[in-house]
């Protein structure tokens, strides 16, 4: 398959900005390309993305599978599982996709184009494809590490409040069963770790008393922290 000139330059551009070093780009292509675009141009003999989707989402469930056993050691297998299902989403990868920003590189027919359809399902197709394409011409570290250049932080947040709702939600419940009362998070002043980035904290209260406290790299990730730490010391005193 040949990739047109001016076809080239654009996905150079792209892999460029993103130290991405294809020999060629035929598979590129085929990750930017719809299977409208290659219906209605058979003569072109085209790929659509729909292979490399398969293949990067597996390389994609298997980076973030890693990357959670490396940062959540002591979750257990259900929990690392949530995890990931929050991260290894539909959603999570349309996110993804538009600060990637190469909606202007995939190509769809005319007709289609003119058709109602789901961006946000495409682009998360589109991500999977991008990923199947990187690990087939560059392997699996490639995979790895742009993924985390571009999410980590976004993977750890969402990995890190996958519990959240659950936790507050618990602990809400508890609450409102006493007496009808919700409980009061109380944010601390801020820390910093070791790279000097700003580390918030809170403690949460029922009623005036101490239940948790927690810490993360965000008031959300902290909040969820010390949801979790006060349900933990509710179960242990046989509360919960």
């Amino acid at each position: 398959m040949e990739v047109a000139e001016l076809r080239i330059k654009k996905l150079a551009e792209f892999a460029k900005v993103h130290s991405l070093e294809f020999s060629n780009y035929e598979n590129l292509d085929s990750a930017f390309t719809h299977s409208s675009y290659t219906n209605a141009h058979p003569d072109l003999e085209k790929k659509c993305y729909e292979v490399l989707e398969f293949l990067g989402d597996a390389v994609l469930e298997l980076v973030v599978s890693k990357f959670l056993c490396n940062n959540f050691p002591d979750a257990d297998e259900g929990e690392l599982t949530e995890k990931r299902n929050v991260i290894v989403s539909g959603e999570s990868f349309a996110k993804c996709a538009k600060k990637l920003n190469f909606g202007h590189l995939i190509l769809f027919s005319d007709g289609f184009l003119h058709r109602k359809f789901s961006q946000h399902s495409i682009l998360a197709c589109v991500f999977e494809a991008l990923f199947g394409a990187i690990y087939t011409d560059l392997g699996f570290e490639a995979c790895e590490k742009f993924y985390l250049d571009n999410f980590r932080e976004y993977a750890l947040e969402k990995a890190s409040i996958a519990h959240e709702a659950n936790f507050r939600a618990t602990l809400q419940e508890y609450t409102q069963s006493k007496d009808g009362s919700l409980p009061e998070f109380v944010q601390l002043e801020d820390t910093f770790d070791e790279l000097n980035n700003t580390i918030f904290n809170f403690n949460v209260f029922w009623k005036g008393n101490f239940l948790g406290t927690g810490s993360g790299t965000s008031k959300k990730i902290a909040m969820a922290n010390a949801a979790k730490n006060a349900v933990e010391f509710l179960k242990e005193k046989g509360e919960l």
